[in-house]
């Protein structure tokens, strides 16, 4: 057996040597400063005031909004922002923290994001908020959103039990697919992740810079 083994590390070894793969990750103290750094010095601010200008100047000359036209947002680090959250357990992830921090429907507005929402607000777009919070979270989560400013929501989509183990992905393009067949053309789709954007059923995709977490 010592043998086996002594030979399968050898060989993985090799491979990671001569492959190319030996490049060592960056050390995640180094990695976590470096996030703070782009969130608490301006950087993330900038970035978000850049994506939200691009897609208002992109609409602003097209957009007619009728009862069918949607705009689709997530809500978790696309409307309410969880950095604080997050730094508080060192960018980990707790589910029971993040339930709590829900359930105190205390949660800040991201930067920018609520002059875009008011854009298509004020042409009269059909506001549509897909979250991957779960059902229990939706009370909490329209107060927390009220509290904010977030007045007009149209539809609020929440996980259900059924739903609890899907993907990002195939949970948000499932109910994409529904809209459209209810008789929604979702003009716009806006999301922290590329799973809020991914999967179709969508005519314009606008990404919000995120660089605590991916969910795939």
């Amino acid at each position: 057996m010592d043998k086996i083994y002594k030979n399968s590390m050898l060989l993985l070894s090799s491979i990671l040597v001569f492959s190319g793969c030996d490049r060592r990750p960056e050390n995640l103290t180094v990695a976590k400063e470096r996030v703070v750094e782009y969130y608490e010095k301006g950087n993330f601010e900038k970035d978000v005031k850049k994506v939200v200008d691009d897609a208002i100047r992109y609409f602003k000359p097209r957009i007619c909004c009728g009862p069918s036209s949607a705009v689709v947002f997530d809500i978790d680090d696309t409307l309410l922002w969880s950095y604080e959250e997050m730094k508080s357990i060192q960018f980990g992830y707790v589910l029971k923290f993040f339930h709590e921090w829900i359930l105190k429907a205390d949660t800040p507005v991201v930067p920018h994001v609520k002059r875009l929402y008011d854009f298509f607000v004020q042409r009269g777009c059909t506001i549509i908020l897909l979250s991957g919070r779960r059902f229990d979270e939706r009370e909490a989560t329209l107060k927390n959103l009220r509290r904010e400013g977030f007045h007009k929501i149209d539809l609020l989509i929440t996980r259900n039990e059924d739903e609890l183990k899907m993907s990002a992905l195939e949970y948000k393009s499932k109910h994409r697919q529904i809209l459209e067949r209810q008789g929604y053309r979702i003009i716009a789709t806006i999301g922290d992740q590329y799973s809020d954007l991914k999967g179709g059923y969508a005519y314009y995709q606008v990404k919000i810079p995120n660089y605590t977490y991916i969910i795939n």
